[in-house]
This record gives structure tokens, C-alpha cells and sequence, in this order.
């Protein structure tokens, strides 16, 4: 987790409980969802940064942002944008599809048999695949018109 050091600032002393800061922070948090100047979109970057370090989750953000009557999306977007620019990513890298085992599976059989040229004779195979199938479902559907 990155934070900003420009942060300091925004946070007043805490107090004995220790919410003095929080307290501030989350005012100041939905202070900056009602405005739409690039100021207000600094600050919110820069509080934040702060309200993460002081170890609110984006869940608890987004709670509040809600309960205060602010739109879901717009809240989710501008809160992944501020994350984003403090270094915080929510997903993990490599996210996404997962790549099927027989894929694997294809891919060191033609390493094996082709070494460096693996790439080049897997793309090769893919147009020979596509051309294949596009020919088979053209021999299909003539079938059926005739």
C-alpha cells in the first residue's frame, strides 16, 4: 500500500479516544463527493490515502458514502480512481479468465516438438483452425438451405 505524503495536513491531532482523526477525515471524505472541481477531487485523492492508512476499508468508504445518500456507482468510481492514483490496486494482477489446462497442455507439446518456434507455428495452427471451422459451417448451412 502507497500513501501520499502530502497527506499530514488533512489529519488533526488525534485525541485520547483516537477517532478525532477519523471523525475529521470522514467529514472531510463527504465533503469531496458533493464537489466537482479538480480541488475537490485532489482532496478526496488526499483523504482518502489517509483514511486507508488509518486502516478504513473501501467497503466501510463506500458504506458511508451511500448512507449519506451519495450514488453507488459514481462512489465506486471515484473511489477506485483515487486508489489507483495512491498505487492501491483491489484486483489482483492476472485477474480474469483462467486459461484451460488443454491450452497448457497444446503449448508444451509444441514447445517440445518446435522449441523457439513454438509461437510461430501455434498462430499458424490458429488461422489453419479458424479456416477450418468457417469452412465446415459454411458446408453446414448450405446443407441445410439445400
Amino acid at each position: 500500500m502507497i500513501l501520499n505524503s502530502n497527506v499530514a495536513p488533512l489529519v488533526p491531532a488525534r485525541s485520547s479516544n483516537g477517532n478525532l482523526g477519523e471523525e475529521y477525515l470522514k467529514k472531510q471524505y463527504l465533503e469531496c463527493l458533493s464537489g466537482f472541481s479538480a480541488r475537490a477531487t485532489d482532496t478526496l485523492r488526499q483523504v482518502v490515502d489517509a483514511l486507508v492508512g488509518l486502516g478504513i476499508g473501501v467497503e466501510q468508504l463506500l458504506q458511508w458514502a451511500i448512507a449519506a445518500g451519495y450514488n453507488d456507482k459514481r462512489v465506486r468510481r471515484l473511489l477506485s480512481q483515487a486508489l489507483l492514483d495512491a498505487g492501491i490496486r483491489r484486483r489482483r494482477n492476472g485477474a480474469g479468465p483462467k486459461i484451460p489446462q488443454e491450452s497448457l497442455l497444446i503449448e508444451a507439446y509444441a514447445r517440445d516438438l518446435h522449441g523457439q518456434r513454438t509461437l510461430k507455428y501455434l498462430r499458424a495452427a490458429c488461422r489453419v483452425a479458424r479456416a477450418n471451422d468457417e469452412a465446415r459451417n459454411f458446408n453446414q448451412q448450405c446443407e441445410q438451405a439445400g
